[in-house]
């Protein structure tokens, strides 16, 4: 009987051992260690097409493509290097100090993900894997707008010299008042427009004063409705819903452009595409301008400069930007109610001259009237500053040139 049993067991034990080998083999561990495989279909496609795409492509401001595994390889290591550092996506406000619509963030996770791709060897995977590449009709953020004007002639911009301001009529002739859903400015040459403003008039005025320019003149301000700006990392968003801009059928889209030579001779022709709604009983956005041109920095020292701001009427705000030029470093915002609740509204650590955002609420903030927006600028103006176009560093005041200074702070607002 012993033997026999002897044999029972040895041929029991064989089979717990292949048992604990199998389940081995598809431990969680092992499961997990097969997670870890990153691969570009799968985990870094994804990624790059729905947080880079849109500016890495051709006519937009990025400087190299990411559209396609090659485009992923061949730039790897500008990739981990921007992203480990938070330099990109180029999303400067600050995380979750406001909430804000659109925010172009990766994870922790999600940067670890990139990192192990490129340093486990960059496989591409399988390609029932991969998604779809983004589409885009041409270089309009939007994809082809509904109507686009031109500047009526390309402007030549010298090599040398100081910035300077031009202001071009861009005439509107439909046989019907439109609703403007979006505005997208695309300038044809980024090196050479510092900014633009985008403004309505539709008294004609502004044809004649065009008229009177001469080409040695730094320009004229046109004083009529802004609509809509651009500036160096701009992206385009539609108004919130139920909102639009109206734009009568016989009027003049006033584009003034603050030009800078890069040192060799430069053509530009800037269009403007206009993104239009059929929607019915829309409503008017508006906006309201917050600033300060007491501005002197001197040379060697870091400065400090606040907006303190009453506002002289009930606004509800959908959205925020800043504006200062390359000596600023920080740009921090907030209101303090009428029953002196203190509500944030922009914080941009690091500011950075050209990434310039239009920045939306994911909520309206309603500002009562008689709110204090208070908007603190810092400015570095030593040679630490590697944005300081001076060096070494000289004194800078308020003005529209580059090398000067500004503090503004835009917020976009809902009519009634």
């Amino acid at each position: 009987m012993t033997p026999r049993v002897t044999r029972f067991g040895a041929l029991l034990l064989l089979l717990i051992f292949g048992l604990v080998i199998s389940l081995k083999e598809i431990s969680p561990a092992s499961a997990k260690d097969k997670k870890k495989q990153v691969v570009f279909t799968k985990d870094i496609a994804p990624l790059i097409f729905h947080n880079c795409s849109s500016c890495h492509r051709a006519g937009q401001v990025a400087p190299f493509s990411l559209l396609s595994y090659e485009d992923a390889r061949k730039h790897s290591k500008e990739i981990v290097e921007m992203t480990t550092s938070r330099r990109m996506p180029p999303w400067k406000a600050k995380h979750d100090y406001v909430k804000f619509s659109g925010e172009r963030r990766l994870s922790d996770a999600e940067i670890k993900t990139i990192k192990d791709w490129v340093q486990s060897g960059m496989e591409y995977g399988d390609d029932k894997d991969m998604p779809a590449v983004p589409k885009f009709a041409d270089s309009w953020q939007l994809g082809t707008p509904d109507l686009i004007l031109y500047m009526p002639e390309s402007m030549t911009i010298p090599p040398d010299g100081p910035d300077f301001f031009r202001v071009f009529i861009l005439p509107v002739d439909l046989p019907e008042d439109k609703y403007i859903k979006a505005i997208d400015v695309m300038p044809s040459d980024r090196a050479v427009v510092h900014h633009t403003i985008l403004s309505l008039d539709i008294s004609g005025h502004l044809r004649e004063m065009a008229k009177m320019m001469r080409q040695d003149m730094p320009g004229f301000s046109a004083p009529g409705r802004y609509l809509a700006g651009w500036a160096p990392g701009g992206l385009v968003q539609p108004y919130p819903d139920g909102y639009a801009r109206k734009l009568p059928k016989k009027s003049d889209l006033i584009l003034e452009t603050h030009f800078r030579p890069t040192g060799k001779v430069e053509s530009e022709q800037t269009a403007v595409g206009l993104y239009f709604t059929d929607k019915p009983n829309q409503k008017e956005t508006g906006d309201y301008l917050l600033f300060n041109n007491n501005i002197d920095l001197p040379p060697n020292e870091i400065s400090h400069l606040k907006i303190d701001q009453v506002i002289d009427s009930d606004l509800t705000v959908f959205g925020i930007a800043g504006h200062a030029h390359y000596l600023c470093t920080e740009i921090e915002v907030h209101a303090i109610l009428p029953n002196k609740k203190d509500i944030p509204l922009l914080w941009i650590p690091d500011w950075d001259f050209n990434w310039q955002e239009q920045y939306r609420y994911e909520k309206p903030v309603l500002l009562p009237k008689g709110t204090r927006v208070i908007a603190d600028f810092t400015f570095d103006n030593t040679s630490k500053n590697f944005r300081n176009p001076s060096n070494p560093p000289v004194r800078v005041k308020f003005g529209p040139q580059s090398n000067d200074e500004m503090a503004r702070v835009l917020l976009n607002t809902l009519g009634k």
